[in-house]
């Protein structure tokens, strides 16, 4: 899928590159032009149309069968991905009964994972298009114990009315941006006393950051294990995942 964001411009152009880039490039399966305003380092459209192929892509990670948008999140490296929900599940330990909170979820893909070995899963994104591909990612799959909520991850869990809503959680797993954890979320996050916390980071910075504060808060909380996964070969860049739990 390619997503080619310009500033406002004449369309031959891109006219020109529909024409050319199916028979250069036979992988590509979808051509979105994006438009934007703005001047930013980031190329974020503020709109997009497609020009040419379909609308998703369909791919798959373990058992779970989904779709990703343009402005969907999906891990950039999906050959290592079902390497990283296999250490989730393992450290997860599932028994059917437990209920798990998925903080900053995306397209839902570690709460689908999960889903079939816990008793109901609920995910949190920011994005509305994230959320509404989740929920169409459960019902491709035909799971119906999967809920997601729209929002953001500090105002859903202020005053714990997230936890309080639902059912107390077994299991919470955080997959933040590289910024980490908001500095509202420790506190409800560490209230829940969740028996196992599973901490996914792209940036190894704000995970020590993030870890520092969640265990001087509450010495019961504890690292079991640190996993690198080398999703960015030939970079200094890794994905992480921490198991921490709490000692009874």
């Amino acid at each position: 899928m390619l997503l080619l964001v310009t500033n406002e411009g004449p369309r031959e152009p891109i006219d020109a590159l529909r024409e050319a880039l199916p028979s250069k490039v036979p992988a590509l399966k979808s051509f979105y032009w994006g438009l934007t305003t703005r001047v930013s380092d980031v190329a974020v459209p503020e709109r997009m149309s497609l020009v040419w192929g379909s609308e998703v892509l369909e791919d798959r990670v373990g058992e779970i069968r989904f779709e990703v948008g343009p402005m969907n999140f999906v891990q950039p490296n999906l050959e290592l991905t079902p390497r990283i929900y296999v250490g989730i599940q393992e450290k997860a330990a599932l028994t059917g009964r437990e209920a798990v909170y998925d903080l900053y979820c995306g397209i839902g893909l570690i709460a689908l994972s999960l889903a079939n070995s816990a008793k109901a899963v609920y995910g949190v994104e920011s994005e509305p298009e994230n959320v509404a591909c989740a929920e169409r990612n459960a019902k491709t799959n035909q799971i119906l114990n999967a809920t997601f909520l729209c929002g953001k991850v500090e105002d859903l869990l202020k005053g714990r009315s997230l936890f309080k809503a639902g059912p107390k959680p077994d299991l919470i797993i955080v997959d933040p941006p590289r910024a980490g954890l908001h500095k509202e979320v420790y506190a409800p996050l560490l209230t829940a006393q969740a028996p196992t916390l599973l901490y996914l980071s792209c940036n190894p910075t704000t995970l020590s950051r993030d870890l520092k504060i969640l265990l001087a808060r509450d010495p019961q909380l504890q690292v079991e294990e640190i996993q690198l996964f080398d999703f960015f070969p030939h970079t200094v860049h890794m994905e992480v995942l921490v198991t921490l739990r709490r000692k009874i």
